[in-house]
């Protein structure tokens, strides 16, 4: 792992001493004393003292301290126990060819074999096992070379003695040797035995050099002999006999056998097991095998049939105490460490050794970047990573590896499929958004109108028939004024019955609402239709586009989001470890710092980047940080490159603002480029009005200057919290550029003119100068349909530039701000009076729009009216406005139908609005203004005046001064008036009867033919009828028995004092009888002054006379007229009526004629009667005149009835 050396470095010496006690060797420790290695050493005394334990193991994961136990446990009991060491931790596991089922093939087994044997020989010196064939390179030591050499001297002095003599060889010998040889007789003999001794001493080294070699070749003539190794027996079984050999010279009695389970396979424990029982059956002493593998070499119950006994090793170290144990043991190394970060990256520590490692290597690299401002945790997460993935962090500085893929292949796949994901959702919100937009209705009521139509052509289609209205479930609705609910429950068809109704009865009706779908021909369904113009009314568009601007941002951010924010939701490497480190980014972006060297030279790793994205023409990265931008100007730059999208960068752009008369043709060039309204140059300004950048008031001007409407890409007609922050930009920043840029200035006004916060908002972005306020309002022009009043002197004069439309909200603003009055209390004067309020406030712009443009003030405040709402302005107010003659007549009208405001006098108001003022009750009801309207309209009453008089007919009834002074000198016109107004059939009975009596004439022959009946009762009633005989003609005439009555009624009196005495007849007779109005005193008087002409007449009505005169003596002329009717029935109701005014013998003389069975009663036999209370009351009568006996009441079998007979007495 390497680092980043900035330049400065080769100077800096870098104190790399590391004190002695912080090297940690990866080795197993030795010596160990803790409780737990007490108890395995016991455990493992133990089982080598029980003599039927020869395979012993030590079971435990990777890191667990096996092999820490056995160094301790060999180390503490090397004096009890001979040990032999293997361990094949070093034995290259690739170079084995695995099968399935885990089986190792002979080759490889034999290769496993090999170096066991090899370990196992070379654990002991060569001395030790003389015997065995398996030599070894053996360094020879100086006593063996010297002996050789003596050997061969003497050998060749030996020569010289013993064969013939060689002069030439002799002549190479000194004299004094060739003396001696000559001098003394016994050297031959001495020489022949030490040839002889050396000779063999020379053999027996031959003989074992040959006994080392694997091959011996013999070639003798033509023949060769063969001696050759076999490797491809099993190793262990060939040479079985020197295993055996070396236990029984070396007496070892423990082979630990280590790292065997790395292989995953069990075929060579079964090999080892043999091994071990043929050694103890072939030795004096035992030879005991421990095993330390892993717990899951073997499965179920397999582990027992390899091993005697197992002991199982709990592990040192575990992700739950990895942080503990780091604490402990490396307390200085990891101070530098999050505390946080540490404890989740030890969840995935689960080795000692490895552990081991990377402390040491973290320290090193500490100690080495300590001058660099590296972050420790991402420098532990590479170090984690390199001990954990040491391959594939040796990919990395060749630009490959899994690290290297995720940042630069992942990473990139990752933020395209969220940038598609996020395009998916703009393209549904635009489509939304163009729906919503492309419907044309703006309210619900709209679009029920239509369908209304639709649905009431159906329906006439249909049926045919008239209907007023529809009912569903007993709710109703009346023609065409149909509602959703009925739409909505027309197509849900959750109903249970549906009626046509036409005011007298109903009948039942299936309605297909999905045919009226079919005659609107619309595309989209009543419910689409409804919940569009519903988005539409709740500003859903700007939501819309809120929506759209901030996934716009959202995909900016995404693309330089680092893989840490990207992969909160995600997973990138199977190894979790990876991922712990990728997501809370302890490995992130940079991780190149801390595996490779850079120097920067005259430009940055960033300023090449951008130098390489605009030479090779690429996608631009507009956030990149640029340092050395004259450098890349000056030598990396042409001027073409900066009319390319590759150039675009805010970095750059603001440099070359900032720079823009050194670096003219570059920046005008770039500026160019921003301005062309391509797809790139729209995404990078858009990007520009999003950041916070300091070099707008040099970018907008300029850009203003080249194109003005290059900023429709920002400035979006939906007005979000983005748009509108684009627009305060703008402003600000375009200074006195912005009068050459009508486009501009329209699109500033119309965004402008709809802000009732332009105060504020305008002042804000000039930093509150009322100048430039000034100055921008006068060159964009804006005009207002509200504006709050924020600054009352800055309001006002807006209004006093004419920047005001004629709006109800800008007038109450106005007034509120002015007045110093609430919006409710403004709001309520607006609502009662406008009109009379605006002129009272003394606001001139107010006023002045009142008199220059009154027609449209007035329509506003008429427009804002309910159905049943109407103003209450003063009489003048309304008066001076219908009076203006520039005001059109419908206004002046639509004034009238919405104030309640009555106007006094008729007469100083213009003739063309008359009609309007009745009809709408805006007049005063007084006889002033009726008869002024009369006689304006040749003295007729029109069906205005009519209606009118009617609605006020009960307060002009009061008014009985007024009318005679309103005719006071015109009594020819109050004649043809009041004739008029009597005559009049129009009006009501109640109003009729009200104005009678403000009337003055009694007419003494009113023709009322035309009149109705209650009329003409009120006529006579109110006495305007005189008593002669021409009226009484004129009233016997009008065929109503009511009208005759009231007439004789109301002039009875006159009657009775003899008054036109020939008006007296039957008919009067008649009607005065039949009064009920007339006491019977007045009906008796009448018959009794009139009783010549009246009796003939009075007894064709007997019931009457009887009614007149109840149980009264009647005038006998009258009685014996009724008497004479010879009608049983009358005679019995004149006896009841008189009989207490006349005789007995006359009581007899009517029996005669009161019928069966009255007729039949005598003296001698009793006459039965029935049980009905008539009879009852005449026998009553009767026998109260002692005519006859008491009546005696008899109860029978048939029923109940009545005896008696005449009185004898009265016979007498």
């Amino acid at each position: 792992m390497s680092c980043v050396i900035p330049p400065f470095s080769k100077k800096k010496k870098i104190n790399n001493t590391i004190k002695p006690s912080n090297i940690i060797p990866l080795a197993p420790i030795d010596d160990i004393a803790t409780e737990n290695q007490k108890y395995y050493e016991s455990r493992l005394l133990g089982a080598l003292k029980n003599k039927r334990v020869k395979n012993i193991a030590l079971t435990g994961i990777y890191g667990s301290g096996k092999s820490t136990i056995l160094n301790t446990f060999k180390k503490k009991c090397s004096d009890k126990w001979k040990f032999v060491d293997i361990s094949l931790s070093t034995f290259d596991i690739k170079s084995l060819d695995s099968q399935e089922n885990n089986m190792l093939e002979e080759k490889d087994l034999q290769l496993l074999e090999r170096s066991i044997l090899q370990q196992l020989f070379y654990s002991v010196e060569h001395s030790d096992i003389p015997l065995s064939r398996f030599k070894r390179i053996v360094k020879p030591t100086k006593r063996s070379r010297i002996s050789i050499f003596v050997a061969i001297a003497i050998i060749f002095l030996s020569y010289f003695s013993l064969f013939e003599k060689n002069n030439t060889l002799l002549g190479l010998l000194p004299e004094t040797l060739k003396l001696a040889l000559e001098k003394y007789e016994w050297l031959p003999t001495t020489g022949m035995g030490l040839f002889i001794l050396s000779s063999l001493f020379l053999i027996y080294q031959l003989l074992n050099y040959a006994l080392n070699l694997k091959e011996i070749k013999f070639k003798l003539h033509n023949a060769e002999f063969n001696v050759k190794d076999e490797e491809n027996k099993s190793i262990l079984n060939d040479h079985l006999d020197e295993i055996i050999y070396f236990f029984q010279e070396t007496k070892k009695n423990v082979v630990i056998i280590e790292d065997l389970d790395r292989f995953e396979n069990t075929s060579i424990f079964i090999r080892l097991r043999e091994l071990n029982s043929l050694i103890n059956a072939s030795c004096t002493h035992r030879v005991v095998f421990i095993y330390a593998i892993r717990d899951d070499m073997f499965k179920d119950t397999e582990r027992s049939k390899f091993f005697e006994y197992i002991i199982p090793v709990i592990p040192i170290i575990n992700p739950t105490n990895a942080y503990d144990i780091l604490k402990k043991e490396y307390k200085e190394q990891i101070e530098s460490l999050d505390n946080f970060f540490l404890r989740r990256a030890c969840l995935y520590f689960h080795d000692m050794r490895l552990l081991k490692n990377i402390m040491n290597e973290f320290e090193d690299f500490s100690v080495l970047l300590k001058g660099l401002p590296l972050d420790k945790n991402q420098l532990f997460s590479m170090v984690v990573y390199k001990n954990y993935h040491p391959e594939e962090f040796a990919k990395l500085n060749s630009n490959n590896g899994e690290i290297y893929d995720i940042f630069n292949k992942k990473k990139q796949d990752i933020i395209s499929n969220r940038i598609k994901g996020i395009e998916c959702e703009i393209a549904l919100l635009e489509e939304e958004k163009d729906v919503i937009a492309s419907e044309k209705l703006d309210s619900i009521s709209e679009l029920n109108v239509i369908y209304s139509h639709y649905l009431d052509c159906k329906l006439k289609e249909l049926d045919g028939r008239y209907y007023s209205g529809i009912e569903i479930d007993d709710k109703e609705w009346e023609f065409g004024q149909y509602d959703e609910d009925l739409f909505l429950t027309l197509i849900k068809g959750e109903f249970n019955s549906c009626q046509m109704l036409n005011g007298y009865n109903s009948w039942y009706r299936n309605i297909n609402f999905s045919e009226v779908e079919k005659l609107t021909h619309f595309t989209e369904t009543y419910p689409q239709r409804l919940e569009l113009i519903k988005k539409k009314g709740q500003k859903r568009l700007t939501e819309i586009q809120n929506e759209i601007n901030n996934l716009t941002k959202q995909k900016e951010e995404i693309k330089n989001q680092s893989l840490r924010n990207l992969l909160k939701n995600e997973e990138v490497s199977e190894s979790r470890q990876l991922n712990f480190f990728l997501v809370n980014g302890y490995i992130n972006e940079t991780y190149t710092d801390y595996i490779s060297y850079f120097f920067e030279s005259s430009i940055t790793t960033s300023d090449k980047t951008y130098a390489m994205l605009v030479a090779s023409r690429k996608e631009p990265q507009f956030e990149l940080e640029i340092q050395k931008h004259e450098e890349l100007l000056a030598n990396y730059l042409s001027k073409e490159d900066m009319l390319t999208s590759s150039v675009l960068n805010i970095s750059m752009l603001g440099y070359l603002l900032n720079n823009r008369y050194k670096h003219f043709s570059a920046c005008n060039n770039m500026i160019t480029k921003l301005s062309d309204q391509s797809d790139v140059s729209n995404e990078f300004l858009t990007l520009l009005f999003n950041k916070k950048i300091d070099f707008y008031h040099f970018l907008i001007p300029e850009l203003i200057k080249i194109s003005e409407n290059v900023f429709d890409v920002v400035l979006d007609e939906v007005e979000d919290e983005q748009t509108v922050s684009n627009y305060k930009k703008i402003i600000s920043y375009s200074g006195v550029q912005l009068a050459n840029s009508s486009y501009l200035i329209n699109k500033l006004k119309k965004f402008l003119s709809n802000r009732a916060d332009y105060i504020d908002f305008v002042m804000e972005c000039f930093s509150n100068d009322k100048e430039k306020f000034k100055s921008f309002s006068k060159t964009i022009h804006p005009m207002f349909e509200n504006l709050k009043p924020t600054n009352l002197a800055l309001f006002n004069w807006l209004g006093e530039q004419n920047y005001f439309y004629i709006e109800k909200s800008i007038i109450s603003d106005a007034l509120m701000a002015n007045l110093n009055l609430t919006e409710e209390q403004v709001m309520a004067k607006l609502k009662r009076m406008p009109f009379t309020t605006i002129l009272d406030s003394e606001i001139n712009y107010l006023i002045r729009d009142y008199e220059t443009e009154p027609e449209s003030l007035i329509q506003i405040f008429i427009d804002d009216l309910e159905e049943d709402e109407y103003l209450e302005e003063k009489a003048e107010t309304v008066q001076k406005i219908i009076n203006n003659e520039k005001l059109d007549i419908d206004i002046k009208i639509n004034l009238i139908l919405k104030c309640k405001t009555k106007l006094k006098h008729l007469k100083t108001i213009n003739q063309e609005v008359h009609n309007m003022l009745l009809e709408n009750n805006g007049i005063e009801p007084t006889w002033d203004n009726v008869v002024m309207y009369y006689a304006n309209h040749a003295n007729e009453l029109n069906e205005i005046l009519i209606n009118f008089i009617e609605k006020h007919a009960a307060h002009l009834g009061k008014e009985t001064k007024e009318y005679k002074a309103v005719f006071e000198e015109a009594e020819e016109l109050q004649k043809a008036f009041e004739i008029s107004l009597v005559k009049c059939n129009e009006i009501s009975a109640s109003s009729y009867g009200y104005l009678l009596e403000t009337l003055s004439y009694r007419w003494k022959n009113l023709d009322i033919s035309m009149l109705n009946n209650d009329k003409v009762l009120l006529l006579i009633e109110q006495g305007k009828l005189s008593f002669n005989s021409e009226m009484w003609n004129i009233i016997k005439n009008y065929q109503s028995d009511d009208v005759h009555k009231s007439y004789i009624e109301r002039h009875i009196e006159r009657i009775l004092d003899g008054d036109n005495i020939d008006l007296v007849d039957e008919d009067v007779l008649v009607i005065i009888l039949k009064s009920e109005s007339i006491i019977n005193e007045c009906k008796q008087a009448f018959i009794r002054n009139f009783s010549e002409q009246l009796i003939p007449f009075a007894a064709k009505y007997p019931y009457s006379c009887f009614e007149v005169y109840g149980k009264e003596k009647m005038p006998n002329d009258l009685y014996q007229s009724i008497k004479n009717k010879n009608n049983s029935v009358v005679i019995q109701q004149l006896f009841l009526n008189q009989y207490k005014h006349i005789s007995t013998d006359e009581v007899l003389t009517l029996l005669k004629k009161m019928g069966d069975p009255f007729d039949e009663l005598n003296e001698d036999n009793k006459t039965e009667f029935t049980d009905d209370t008539e009879t009852k009351k005449i026998l009553d009568a009767l026998y109260d005149k002692k005519v006859i006996l008491k009546p005696q009441k008899i109860l029978k079998m048939m029923g109940k009835h009545y005896e008696t007979r005449l009185n004898k007495k009265i016979l007498q």
